[in-house]
């Protein structure tokens, strides 16, 4: 099912069904496209499989804004806060502890634990439909090794009807990933550097040193 922006709101009740029976989405982003599932160990194993990978690393997760992850996932740390207030939405994800039960194994065997990370795309469409939906778990739109999909037609190339519902928003503007800053010790600290520097990430708060 392909669904423009001009018909996205009589479509949300579908959507909703869509993913309560662990069906995927295709949305766009402000970086690129993504494929994405519930918050439910169902809808994450559906979003894994069409990915062909393991849970190596749980999928992020894109909130509609600030209120609606402390809801979800608890009230962020103070630094985490002062991020998302200056960034959001923006290209700036957010690896939090949180003491919400989440979709994916923890323990010592797993390499999840109990973080989640946290990002609201600029994007109007998918913060339409993440206001409508809550928190969705969402990854790249491409299989390994091919190039994350900019548009919605190379999203369907890739997974065809394994995915339920594209939503087509037109071009995004490219691959350059979010910045991901860990809020979990003392200090925040750049795990991967993506369109925001480091620099203006420390314009906000005190990064941990040799990051």
């Amino acid at each position: 099912m392909l669904i423009t922006a001009e018909s996205l709101s009589a479509n949300i009740e579908q959507l909703r069904e869509t993913l309560d029976n662990n069906g995927l989405l295709v949305l766009p982003t402000d970086t690129v496209y993504g494929i994405a599932s519930a918050l439910t160990p169902g809808g994450v194993a559906s979003l894994l499989g069409a990915k062909h990978r393991e849970l190596l690393q749980p999928p992020p997760v894109l909130v509609a804004d600030l209120n609606s992850a402390e809801v979800s996932f608890g009230r962020l740390p103070e630094f985490a806060l002062s991020l998302a207030e200056y960034f959001w939405p923006g290209p700036l994800t957010l690896v939090i502890e949180t003491s919400a039960k989440l979709p994916w194994p923890s323990g010592k065997d797993t390499p999840t634990g109990t973080t989640v990370a946290l990002r609201q795309p600029d994007n109007d469409l998918a913060l339409q439909l993440l206001s409508a939906l809550g928190p969705l778990a969402v990854t790249s739109a491409n299989l390994h090794g091919k190039d994350p999909a900019t548009d919605c037609k190379r999203a369907m190339d890739y997974f065809g009807d394994t995915v339920s519902v594209y939503i087509d928003g037109g071009s995004t503007p490219g691959p350059v990933p979010s910045t991901i800053v860990s809020c979990v010790d003392r200090y925040p600290k750049i795990l991967r550097q993506g369109a925001l520097s480091a620099s203006q990430v420390a314009r906000v708060v005190q990064l941990e040193e040799n990051s």
